[in-house]
């Protein structure tokens, strides 16, 4: 009887261990567009910027996203922060590049998805 009752035991964590690892570190993974242009129904657009070296831009927002933090490699002087629901832009570039898109990306903060936005730069 003790014997069969530890093989029950045995199978019970078996079959039930993995169930409730799997609960507490697996989540719905999914991928979301953000959008630095104007609002749209459909494709986020891409927007174009021009912008001058020395010269300060007006904060560039991203569409609303859950909270997260945002990532990028921009343009010397411009970097890229989650403020109130969305990614910002800002900065004073200081360095000219030609056009190239840069894309940003926001891992969710729960660690279940990530927020995509795309933005074609050009510093003169």
């Amino acid at each position: 009887m003790v014997a069969l009752r530890a093989s029950l035991v045995a199978l019970l964590f078996l079959v039930l261990a993995p169930a409730a690892a799997n609960a507490l570190t697996n989540c719905l993974q999914f991928t979301t567009e953000m959008n630095f242009g104007p609002p749209s129904i459909g494709v986020p657009e891409t927007p174009s910027l021009t912008l001058h070296v020395r010269t300060a831009i007006s904060p560039i927002t991203s569409s609303v996203i859950p909270r997260a933090a945002c990532r990028g490699t921009l343009p010397a002087g411009l970097s890229v922060a989650f403020s109130s629901g969305r990614c910002v832009i800002s900065g004073t570039p200081t360095v000219a590049v030609a056009a190239k898109t840069y894309t940003i990306t926001a891992p969710f903060s729960e660690g279940c998805g990530l927020a995509v936005g795309r933005v074609n730069i050009t510093v003169q």
